[in-house]
């Protein structure tokens, strides 16, 4: 017989978790030692408050900890599962068991993780319940009528015979009540502070660098699949054909102030053209052109005071003059594009925010 690990969600946290555990075995007691969180996560483990205990920001840290506890308690006495897998959050101590995540790291990603589901849903009442014993095309019929009173969506389906609906308090709880009228033998509402796995847990913005803004416009309901796959691969032909026979490059540029590094570009520019062009972060400003005059500013920028000049595995001189010929093609087959309104805000590359009044997105491309 084969031995699986199955951890658990949110839901199943309680005051008092792990306290035995501390204080008989090093291996769990270490593991929450060094929990990387800001906040004490051992005391609100073994003393609460519950009602702190329950919210995501903290549940999930708290979770993950104690899973990874016993799973080094295990392993140290030699019991190593063939299998292993999570419900939701589970998922990620079982990405530990598997030695896919060391346990700071997991810990810490949860936390982000947490913090980020609390802040798509503040200041929005929200639920989940566990439905027991009712087929899910019933139950997807009382969430559509309950949905007047808000979002509620089937979201988990468990295991034959449980189904949780996740999404605004007041449609949860209406959306149990039909439920049990139904048919549903119990209606369980679980000890979480979130909607989890519904629409609300979507992201509040979405941004790409570079060709990376396609995907965000996907992402963001702008553009369908098809539709972003083919215009990056006709934008890729065109990007190329700019510049065929033209040798070319990029360059990261790294801990060199942006006027320092357009004055080494100045210089080389008798080699051919080189700028400056993705401002990625402070510290970091990629410059593109032709290959000569790329490297030539890159040996400038070091001896400007540059930490390192990093070339990058690209085959164009993006972002340039270089490709204004590009640029026309691309605004000609815009043309036949249909772009959708957007469903989530889109940051863009070329102005750091949101589109603006007046904005086109074909323009911002």
């Amino acid at each position: 017989m084969k031995l699986a690990f199955l951890y658990a969600g949110q839901g199943s946290q309680h005051v008092g978790m792990g306290r035995d555990l501390y204080e008989n075995y090093p291996a769990f007691r270490a593991v929450l030692d060094a929990a990387p969180v800001d906040f004490d996560l051992k005391q609100l483990c073994f003393e609460g408050p519950e009602e702190q205990l329950n919210d995501t920001r903290y549940t999930q840290p708290c979770m993950v900890a104690f899973a990874a506890g016993v799973t080094a308690v295990l392993k140290e006495e030699g019991i190593t599962p063939a299998y292993t897998a999570g419900l939701s959050l589970g998922e990620y101590s079982a990405l530990h068991c598997a030695g896919v995540l060391d346990a700071p790291t997991a810990i810490s990603l949860v936390a982000f993780r947490g913090k980020a589901m609390a802040e798509a849903v503040v200041g929005r009442p929200c639920g989940m319940a566990a439905v027991l014993n009712l087929d899910r095309d019933a139950l997807k019929k009382a969430c559509e009528e309950a949905s007047g009173l808000g979002v509620v969506e089937c979201t988990n389906f468990n295991c034959p015979g449980q189904i949780v609906i996740s999404g605004d308090a007041a449609a949860v709880d209406k959306a149990g009540e039909l439920a049990k009228a139904a048919g549903a033998k119990r209606v369980l509402p679980l000890k979480v502070s979130g909607p989890f796995h519904t629409s609300l847990m979507a992201p509040a913005y979405t941004a790409g660098l570079s060709l990376g803004e396609y995907s965000a416009l996907h992402c963001a309901g702008v553009l369908d699949a098809p539709t972003a796959i083919s215009l990056v691969a006709f934008r890729g032909k065109a990007m190329a054909e700019a510049v065929v026979g033209r040798p070319c490059g990029m360059a990261a540029v790294l801990n060199l102030d942006r006027d320092a590094l357009k004055k080494a570009c100045e210089e080389a520019s008798g080699l051919g053209v080189v700028e400056c062009t993705n401002f990625n972060c402070p510290g970091q400003i990629v410059i593109s052109g032709d290959a000569a005059a790329v490297d030539k500013a890159g040996e400038l920028a070091k001896a400007a005071g540059a930490k390192r000049v990093l070339p990058l595995k690209v085959s164009g001189p993006f972002h340039t003059s270089l490709m204004a010929p590009a640029g026309d093609a691309l605004r000609e087959k815009f043309k036949s594009v249909d772009f959708h309104d957007m469903e989530i805000p889109v940051l863009f590359n070329c102005l750091g925010r949101e589109m603006g009044e007046g904005d086109t997105i074909p323009a911002l491309l």
